[in-house]
């Protein structure tokens, strides 16, 4: 299983039938049980430009997870994603994808350790277990053990993302050294609210940042 807190550059999944780098467009999608990547070049190239969570995104998810909410966000604006863009710096502790998400929702990094909970209580659970066992070719909890992931300072790797993007209902789209990695909830949940819109992080080697804006 490959750690994107790793020193290996390139991320390829666990799963043989799943491709999450790709050069341009690439969907992760749940066909018979199989989880597959297509490749999907919209014809106005939608799927290219920059579409950054909102506030209405982030007080929606702060209320699900009861996080204060600001009165006020920032506000980035739409655009066309490229290879010039923004980065915010995140505190490089080993916790840096949850505290990406934590700030992504709320605006504040301090809740990256119930994030880091609550995605493992999301994959453990009835609506998403059969779908993580899938992707994973062991159990959850196998995985969980072999990886402590439940600890404080242990690297996020694909599986996390692609739980986390379940769990927000939301696409994650990640820049490495060479490729852009897409990342889609692999299963729809009609209980949370889903958006058309991504959250965009950066990782090179051992270190999430989120990407901000593109120039």
């Amino acid at each position: 299983m490959l750690e994107l807190g790793s020193h290996r550059e390139n991320i390829m999944p666990s799963n043989p039938n799943i491709s999450a780098v790709i050069d341009k467009v690439g969907l992760l999608i749940e066909k018979d049980n199989e989880l597959t990547v297509e490749t999907v070049i919209s014809k106005k190239n939608d799927a290219n430009l920059f579409l950054p969570t909102n506030r209405i995104w982030k007080i929606y998810h702060s209320e699900r997870f009861h996080f204060a909410i600001k009165k006020r966000y920032p506000k980035y604006d739409n655009g066309v994603m490229g290879d010039n863009f923004s980065t915010e710096r995140i505190i490089g502790d080993g916790n840096c994808l949850f505290r990406c998400i934590s700030k992504e929702v709320c605006d504040d990094e301090c809740h990256y350790d119930f994030l880091r909970q609550q995605c493992i209580l999301f994959m453990r659970s009835k609506d998403i277990v059969e779908q993580m066992e899938g992707f994973l070719r062991e159990p959850v909890d196998k995985y969980l053990e072999r990886t402590r992931m439940a600890q404080n300072a242990t690297y996020g790797t694909e599986v996390e993302i692609v739980a986390l993007a379940t769990m927000l209902q939301t696409n994650i789209i990640i820049h490495t050294i060479y490729k852009w990695a897409y990342y889609t909830p692999i299963k729809k949940l009609s209980y949370i609210k889903k958006f058309n819109l991504n959250i965009y992080l950066r990782n090179y080697r051992e270190h999430f940042d989120r990407i901000i804006n593109f120039n």
